[in-house]
């Protein structure tokens, strides 16, 4: 088995999130301070304080960790984040390496991921309507075509070594397609 370290986070996104963590903090403490004569419920702000801590801290641990392809003897697994997915050698239509930036204008939602300027991770849905699993940063992307009815998009510091490694799996019979 072969593992491809994906790309990091840069400090754009890990900075936004950080920036979102401060104003929820400091949405709450507005509101502590608004509602002070109305003496709101400890509980209920104790646990308002803790997802606003906690939550922004744990996404800014899981994307810098947990990130890799992992080239199995008949399939790829990929983990990113809070998030993983596999596919069949046989499923793999196309390897093709792409501009980051183009892939990004592709996506058109998120379904079940985190979107974060310079960071995609999850799931999200294709302006052509196809489902995208991705994993990208502003650094080069490979693009995997699957016959599953979802695509991959990867990005890795070193992205000629893998899209070498999976142009050597697709089948001969799917590479016209």
């Amino acid at each position: 088995m072969d593992t491809f370290e994906l790309s990091s986070p840069g400090w754009v996104p890990t900075a936004t999130l950080l920036l979102i963590a401060a104003a929820i903090l400091g949405v709450i403490v507005y509101a502590m301070r608004r509602s002070a004569a109305r003496k709101p419920h400890s509980i209920i702000v104790g646990l308002a304080v803790a997802i606003a801590v906690v939550m922004p801290a744990i996404q800014l641990f899981m994307m810098h960790v947990h990130r890799s392809a992992n080239l199995e003897p008949d399939r790829l697994t990929v983990k990113t984040s809070f998030y993983e997915t596999v596919v069949e050698f046989k499923d793999i239509r196309s390897v093709r390496e792409e501009a980051s930036h183009t892939l990004l204008e592709r996506i058109s939602y998120r379904s079940n991921g985190m979107g974060l300027p310079g960071y995609r991770s999850g799931w999200f849905m294709m302006k052509e309507g196809r489902k995208l699993f991705a994993s990208v940063t502003d650094d080069p992307t490979i693009y995997i075509a699957t016959s599953g009815g979802y695509d991959i998009a990867l990005s890795l510091p070193d992205t000629q070594t893998l899209v070498r490694r999976l142009e050597g799996v697709v089948q001969p019979s799917m590479r016209n397609e």
